[in-house]
């Protein structure tokens, strides 16, 4: 009977935590030498549904050997550290003839993604982890082995954030900027489109600064602030900017590939909103007193993978946030949307920022009318 045993069933572990059990094995017949081996190992597995044919896609994260022995009455302890990083045992793909070209991001020594598991109408995606024990007759006159038994236990992976093994991504944090009319703007919207076009001084500028990643767990911060340009001669003490309302989602995406019969790869992607809140008419004064800046909270992120992408697997996260603030009786709005990188743990850092300069005069945005939370309603606070 083969039996696995780990020292900690209910273990999660992340990259560096030391896995660590025993293997035992015993039989009365003992005519014949045993050879034991217990691996680590990690796979992915999707199913991608259609209405004729599914097709399927599995790939090896990795395969590693943690322990062996030889003997007839076998207990093998064992015990080994979690890897951030690896490459697959075997690279080969089943039938996945286009996934090297989709997916060029995936090489070899890559980040190991999380345990993951992810069902619906349209397709299955798993990440598994396993520590895998098999036993082997070894033959005295000969090489030959012939497998007798194995065990499979699942371990769960959860990394966590570690700076010198992340996703990269082009900043921290993206900065959108959209002018703001000042005095000697003429009234409406039309002539004030004019006068920009012109390239009239700037005097005022309207700043919303986003994180562009995120731990679970955390609220995100969103900092909004007038700048006033070093050449603006109006007084910037005379006029008044009011937060009028906000907007934030969060959209998580998931895409997976499969293999049909047919040769050709089938995908197919599913997306769902996190959160989705919008507040309206909140007449919240960006004055001298709070340095014309304001910061405001969304909801925190609970309950969702890191991003991650693997050979058949992919799973991100899509970010919209809009403002609007009344400046010497115009509204204005300032809005855009992003890549939100969801890192694993939770580390907070301070984050420098990447600017997106936002030129086209009125910039627009749509609030989504289901699904709609009270997602900032600390703002006032």
């Amino acid at each position: 009977m083969l039996i696995v045993n780990l020292d900690d069933t209910n273990a999660t572990y992340s990259q560096g935590d030391i896995v660590s059990g025993q293997v035992s094995f015993e039989r009365t017949d003992l005519t014949s030498l045993l050879y034991v081996v217990v691996e680590v190992a990690g796979r992915t597995k999707s199913t991608v549904v259609s209405s004729s044919y599914d097709a399927y896609g599995e790939a090896d994260l990795f395969c590693t050997r943690v322990g062996e022995i030889h003997g007839s009455q076998i207990v093998l302890p064992f015990a080994f550290p979690f890897p951030a990083r690896a490459s697959p045992v075997d690279p080969t793909i089943v039938n996945m003839t286009h996934w090297t070209k989709q997916l060029t991001t995936v090489r070899s020594n890559h980040l190991l993604p999380p345990t993951f598991k992810h069902r619906n109408a349209k397709f299955e995606a798993s990440v598994e982890y396993t520590i895998r024990a098999s036993v082997w007759t070894q033959s005295q006159f000969g090489p030959s082995q012939r497998r007798i038994s194995e065990k499979i236990v699942p371990i769960t992976y959860r990394p966590r954030h570690d700076p010198e093994n992340q996703i990269p991504t082009k900043g921290d944090a993206l900065r959108l900027t959209t002018r703001l009319p000042n005095r000697r703007t003429p009234g409406n919207r039309a002539k004030a489109l004019l006068h920009w076009s012109q390239a009239a001084p700037v005097d005022f500028q309207l700043q919303l600064t986003v994180p562009a990643k995120i731990h679970p767990g955390e609220e995100i911060p969103c900092a909004l602030s007038i700048i006033r340009s070093p050449e603006a001669k109006s007084g910037f003490e005379s006029m008044s900017f009011i937060l009028k309302g906000f907007s934030i989602s969060v959209k998580q995406k998931t895409k997976v590939w499969g293999a049909a019969h047919t040769g050709s790869d089938e995908t197919q992607s599913e997306s769902a909103v996190l959160f989705n809140g919008t507040t309206k008419d909140l007449n919240v004064p960006l004055s001298p007193e709070t340095g014309y800046k304001k910061e405001i909270f969304s909801p925190a992120l609970e309950d969702t993978a890191p991003t991650f992408e693997t050979y058949n697997i992919k799973r991100t996260y899509v970010m919209h946030v809009a403002a609007e603030v009344l400046c010497a009786g115009t509204m204005r709005e300032i809005s855009g949307e992003t890549d939100l990188v969801v890192l694993p743990g939770a580390s907070p850092e301070i984050v420098d920022g990447v600017n997106y300069q936002n030129d086209a005069g009125l910039p627009s945005y749509a609030e989504a009318a289901s699904n709609v939370l009270n997602a900032v309603s600390s703002i006032l606070g």
